[in-house]
């Protein structure tokens, strides 16, 4: 059983790119009474228990397992409860009945980047007859731009020529206190340069030997939003450099 989840985005201030997961526990993870019920203490009680308690998705991970188990004595019956779920994560399952004493099952845990909120962390709620959890989620964003383009000669008999083996350079102000970060790349035998930049405010040089070209900026650039031929934001800038004396 597979259904997707109510939306729910925690507060939080600017953090990095890499989200700190935190555990909150609500009526008992596991409930007290060691398997017994408080009310009726000849009455088995289950008890749940998820581990881990708290996920962290990496930049490159959208799927992971939690183990949902019944470690008091009797059947537990556990689902998710949608109101204290985040909007941008499913599972499969999200409830099951019928789980004896020391079994364990497993839960997929989803999340979908499409629809993270800002910060991107957020908790799913799972409720029992045995207790109930807060299983709390976590997503590491790429922020960074793509900064590409074509180097290429002008002011030549043949304008619009690649220009191979130029070294770009973009740099910008990053961090807390801001500091300057500078990145190079190498156009390679078609002119074509690319790298990964935190900023669209940039100041960029080029350097090759027997071409003119210097240093531009600092610029705020547009960027381009994603598309099925560029998945990441990305900012489009052609670097003219004239041959020099």
């Amino acid at each position: 059983m597979r259904r997707k989840l109510l939306k729910r985005a925690f507060l939080a201030a600017a953090v990095p790119l890499v989200f700190l997961s935190f555990i909150v526990l609500v009526g008992g993870c596991p409930a007290p009474g060691g398997g017994k019920d408080l009310d009726d203490p000849g009455q088995d009680q289950p008890v749940l228990a998820v581990t881990p308690s708290a996920l962290e998705f990496d930049i490159s991970t959208d799927d992971q397992i939690v183990e949902v188990k019944n470690i008091g004595d009797g059947t537990l019956k556990w689902w998710v409860y949608d109101k204290e779920s985040c909007g941008f994560a499913d599972c499969d399952p999200c409830g099951e009945d019928g789980l004896l004493p020391g079994e364990t099952t497993t839960v997929q845990v989803s999340v979908d980047r499409r629809n993270l909120p800002k910060p991107p962390i957020g908790s799913i709620k799972i409720e029992s007859n045995g207790g109930e959890c807060v299983l709390t989620l976590s997503v590491a964003v790429d922020t960074s731009i793509l900064l590409k383009g074509m180097v290429k000669e002008v002011g030549s008999g043949t304008p619009g020529t690649p220009i191979a083996g130029a070294v770009v350079t973009a740099e910008w102000q990053g961090g807390t206190p801001p500091a300057t970060v500078t990145r190079p790349c190498q156009s390679d035998i078609n002119g074509g340069y690319s790298m990964s930049v935190e900023s669209n405010e940039l100041t960029i040089s080029v350097e090759k030997t027997g071409y003119d070209f210097g240093t531009i900026g600092p610029i705020r650039f547009t960027i381009d939003p994603p598309d099925p031929d560029d998945p990441k934001p990305h900012i489009v800038y052609d670097i003219e450099m004239t041959p020099g004396l």
